[in-house]
C-alpha cells in the first residue's frame, strides 16, 4: 500500500504543478458548535469539505491509494485541540484499487477544550488544511480556515449546531456491550508473508470491516465474509507487515448491510488462537468447540474418501480380500482389519510430519503436495498399474524395479504385511483427492500448531480406515456390498490365461483414462489466473469464474467434466460475459498457495465466482464434488 501511495504521488505531482495557480475544486470552511463558551467548557470545531459532483476526498485510512486530510491547528493560549472524529466513509474500487472516501461533503469534527483560566474575549481558531481530491485525476489541495469564538460568562450555541448533530450520527459508535474478538488464522513464518486475521463480532448484519491505518503494517481492503454462528459474524482480512512485530490489536469500524447505517468501532487484541468469548472480554469462540467441529469434518471427509476415484482401486482389493477371508477364523479377519487401519494411521502420521517439516522450513504445505513432484507421479503410476496387473493375475510381468515389484507384491499378500501395505497404499492414493468437509478441516489444521495438524490428520485417517475395520469385525455386513458378477470372473480368468493381451488391455485403459484426466476440455476459453487478471476483470465489471485445479486432482477433473465445462454452464458464462481463469496447482506455485490459504483451503479443488459488482466478495463454492445447479446458482448471484 505504501508503494502504491508513493506511485500515486508521482502521478499527482505533475498535475499539482500544472494546477498550482488553479482554484481548488473542494471548498473548505471552519464552523463551530457554539458562538460563545465559558472557561473550562468544550466546543466542537468542524472542518466542512464540500466536493463537486464526482469528486471525493479520503478517510483517515485512504486504502490502496490516496492521502488522508490533514489539519494543522494554530490556537490561542488556553485552547487545546483533540483528535479528529472521522465519519464512516464509503468503499470505492476502481482499476483493482480499493479506497475509503467521502463524496459530496464531509464534516471532520474536532473537540476544542478550554482551560479553566483562559482569558475572556474573542479567540481566533485557525488551521492549515491539506487534502487530496480525486475524480478521473487527483489534485492536492490546501487552504486556511478560521473562525472566532467568544469566551465569557455565558454559553450560546451557534446556528450550525444542527449540522453537528446530523454528522455526529455518522460517527462510529463505541459499544462495550457488543461481543467481539480477533485471532490469527496461521502462525507467523520466518519472513513477512501476509497473514490472515479473523474478526468475529456479535452483529448479525455485519458486512464489512474498515481498518484503521498502521505505520508498520497494512490491512488489505478486501474482506471475506465467513460463515456466521448464530448472531455472530466472522470477517477475514489479510495483514501485510513492513517491519517490526505483527500488530497486537485490530482497530477499525464494522459496517452493516444497510448503506448509510451507523458503524461500530472495534479495538480488540489479536489472539494467537481462538479463545473464550464473552461480553466486554474481546476474545473468540472456544478453541475446543472449533477444534471439535474440525475433527468431525475430518472424520466425515475420511469416510467419503473411501468412495473417491483415487481410493477405489484399493477398495476393489479389500472387497476381494473380504470375499477370500470370510471363511477364515473371525480373529484372523479382525486382526487383518486392525493392521490395515494401523497402516493408514502410520501413513497419516508420516504425512503430518512432512507438513510440519515443510511449514517449519518456511514453505507452504498443502494436501497432495507430493503429487507436484514428477518422480513421485511416475512411481505411483507404475505402482497402480502393477496392482491392476495383480488383479488380472499378471503379476509375473514386472514393469518396474525391485522396489515397485516388492510394493505390488505386498499389495497382493494376504498376511499382516499385505494388510499394512494396503493401508499405506490407500493413503497415498487418497492424497490427490478431496472430499466434502475435508477442505474446511485441512484449511484450519494446516494453519495451526503441530499438535493440531497431527490430531486432524490422524482423525482423517480414522475416517478412511473405519469402514474396513468395521467390516473386519462384522463380515456379515458384506452382503450389503456389491459382489463381482460372472462377467468379472470370466474376464479375470481369461486375463489370467492370456497374460499379454490382458496386460495390453490394462495399458490401453490406463493410457486412455490418464489422457482424458490430464486434458482440459477446449470449449471454455481458459486464461491463466493471477491477482492482476482478477483485478483487471473486476475493474471491467465482468463476472469471473476461477478454477483452482491440478492435473493429479481427480475431484477437480470430475467437477470440470460434470459441472463446469458443460453446455448449460458454458451458455450462462457467455450470456453474462464472464471470464474464466484457471489456477493450475499441478506444480508448486507460491501465489496459488497463498490464495488458497486466503480462502481457508490448503488443497484443490477450489472454485470461486466473483460478482459483477467489484465491491462484493467472491462466492466460494462448496469443497468436494459440485453439481451443475451449484455452479449455475453462483453465476446467477454474480449478477445481483
Amino acid at each position: 500500500m505504501q508503494l502504491l501511495r508513493s506511485l500515486a504521488l508521482l502521478v499527482f505531482l505533475p498535475v499539482a504543478v500544472w494546477s498550482a495557480g488553479a482554484a481548488t475544486r473542494t471548498q473548505a470552511r471552519l464552523i463551530l458548535s457554539a458562538e460563545a463558551v465559558r472557561p473550562g467548557e468544550t466546543v466542537l470545531a468542524g472542518v466542512l469539505l464540500k466536493m463537486p459532483p464526482g469528486w471525493h476526498t479520503y478517510w483517515k485510512n485512504p486504502g490502496d491509494s490516496g492521502a488522508a486530510t490533514k489539519i494543522d491547528w494554530q490556537l490561542a493560549d488556553g485552547i487545546r485541540a483533540g483528535e479528529i472524529q472521522w465519519p464512516a466513509p464509503e468503499k470505492f474500487t476502481i482499476a483493482g484499487l480499493t479506497t475509503y472516501v467521502y463524496q459530496d461533503e464531509v464534516l471532520l469534527i474536532v473537540p476544542m477544550t478550554l482551560a479553566d483560566n483562559v482569558s475572556a474575549g474573542p479567540k481566533e481558531l485557525k488551521a492549515q488544511l491539506s487534502w487530496l481530491e480525486c475524480e478521473r485525476v487527483c489534485l492536492p489541495g490546501k487552504g486556511e480556515v478560521k473562525a472566532v469564538l467568544e469566551v465569557g460568562a455565558t454559553s450560546k450555541p451557534s446556528g450550525e449546531i444542527f449540522l453537528f448533530d446530523a454528522w455526529k450520527k455518522k460517527l462510529p459508535r463505541k459499544e462495550s456491550s457488543i461481543e467481539a474478538g480477533a485471532w490469527w488464522e496461521k502462525e507467523a513464518d520466518r519472513g513477512s508473508r501476509p497473514r490472515p486475521v479473523v474478526l468475529e463480532v456479535a452483529l448479525r448484519d455485519a458486512e464489512d470491516f474498515f481498518p484503521y491505518p498502521g505505520k508498520t503494517f497494512e490491512i488489505q481492503a478486501a474482506t471475506e465474509k465467513l460463515g456466521a454462528n448464530g448472531d455472530k459474524v466472522r470477517l477475514r482480512k489479510i495483514v501485510k507487515k513492513f517491519e517490526g512485530d505483527w500488530p497486537s490489536q485490530l482497530q477499525g469500524i464494522v459496517l452493516g448491510k444497510e448503506k448509510g447505517g451507523q458503524a461500530i468501532e472495534v479495538n480488540v487484541p489479536i489472539a494467537a488462537t481462538p479463545a473464550a468469548l464473552s461480553a466486554g472480554d474481546f476474545g473468540a469462540p472456544p478453541e475446543s468447540r472449533s477444534l471439535a467441529l474440525v475433527l468431525v469434518f475430518a472424520f466425515i471427509g475420511g469416510l467419503i474418501l473411501n468412495v473417491m476415484p483415487c481410493v477405489l482401486p484399493v477398495i476393489a482389493l479389500k472387497i476381494l480380500g473380504f470375499v477370500q477371508q470370510s471363511k477364515e477364523a473371525p480373529q484372523q479377519v479382525r486382526r487383518m482389519g486392525l493392521i490395515y487401519g494401523l497402516g493408514v494411521l502410520v501413513s497419516f502420521l508420516v504425512l503430518a510430519g512432512m507438513v510440519i517439516a515443510v511449514k517449519q522450513a518456511g514453505h507452504q504445505a498443502s494436501w497432495g503436495m507430493q503429487y507436484q513432484n514428477p518422480h513421485f507421479i511416475i512411481a505411483m503410476t507404475i505402482l497402480v498399474l502393477l496392482v491392476a496387473l495383480n488383479l488380472f493375475g499378471l503379476f509375473e510381468v514386472t514393469l518396474g524395479g525391485r522396489t515397485l515389484g516388492a510394493a505390488s507384491e505386498l499389495a497382493s499378500r494376504k498376511g499382516a504385511a499385505g494388510a499394512f501395505f494396503n493401508g499405506v497404499l490407500a493413503t497415498l492414493l487418497a492424497t490427490p483427492c478431496s472430499a466434502p468437509f475435508m477442505g474446511v478441516a485441512l484449511g484450519f489444521a494446516f494453519s495451526q500448531p503441530p499438535a493440531v495438524i497431527v490430531l486432524t490428520l490422524l482423525t482423517l485417517g480414522l475416517g478412511l480406515a473405519a469402514p474396513y475395520v468395521v467390516l473386519s469385525w462384522r463380515p456379515d455386513w458384506l452382503k450389503f456390498l456389491p459382489k463381482p458378477g460372472p462377467i468379472w470372473g470370466e474376464f479375470a480368468q481369461r486375463a489370467a490365461r492370456r497374460r499379454w493381451p490382458g496386460m495390453a488391455a490394462s495399458l490401453l485403459v490406463t493410457g486412455t483414462v490418464t489422457a482424458l484426466a490430464l486434458s482440459r476440455a477446449p470449449e471454455l476459453d481458459w486464461k491463466p489466473w493471477s491477482p492482476e487478471a482478477v483485478a483487471k476483470a473486476r475493474a471491467e465489471g465482468r463476472p469471473i469464474l476461477v478454477d483452482f485445479t491440478a492435473d493429479w486432482c481427480a475431484t477437480c477433473q470430475v467437477n470440470m467434466r460434470t459441472s463446469i465445462n458443460i453446455k448449460p454452464v458454458r451458455k450462462k458464462l457467455g450470456e453474462i460475459n464472464a471470464i474464466t481463469l484457471v489456477a493450475d496447482f499441478s506444480n508448486q506455485d507460491e501465489a496459488i498457495g497463498q490464495e488458497l490459504e486466503k480462502f481457508g483451503r490448503n488443497a484443490v479443488p477450489l472454485v470461486l465466482v466473483y460478482p459483477r459488482d467489484s465491491n462484493k466478495p467472491p462466492i466460494v463454492l462448496p469443497d468436494g464434488y459440485l453439481t451443475p445447479r451449484i455452479v449455475l446458482d453462483a453465476l446467477d448471484k454474480a449478477l445481483e
